[in-house]
């Protein structure tokens, strides 16, 4: 399965690579070229942010039109409790 995170430590110049960043790597993918494997990742990682970006707006949207809906709301009701109290008094 391409999903399943590498128990593999990488070194690269005597440099320990981050077990995190080995869980992105296929099991199936050899890595010759640790910089290209790296400029995958980081392409992926830039890929993700935008995403997320993206759902933050969309979230502060929504959330703008509940806070818009919710104030309307508000004033049917209180406009509904002075026509219920009126009709009442009739």
């Amino acid at each position: 399965d391409r999903n399943q995170p590498v128990g593999l430590v990488f070194y690269s110049a005597g440099v320990k690579i981050s077990r995190f960043l080995c869980r992105f790597v296929s099991v199936k993918q050899q890595v010759n070229d640790i910089n290209s494997a790296l400029a995958e990742l980081l392409s992926e990682l830039k890929e993700l942010r935008g995403t997320i970006d993206s759902q933050h707006a969309e979230i502060c949207s929504l959330n703008s039109n509940i806070d818009k809906l919710l104030k309307e709301n508000r004033e049917l009701r209180k406009r509904l409790e002075k026509y219920a109290a009126e009709r009442l008094r009739q």
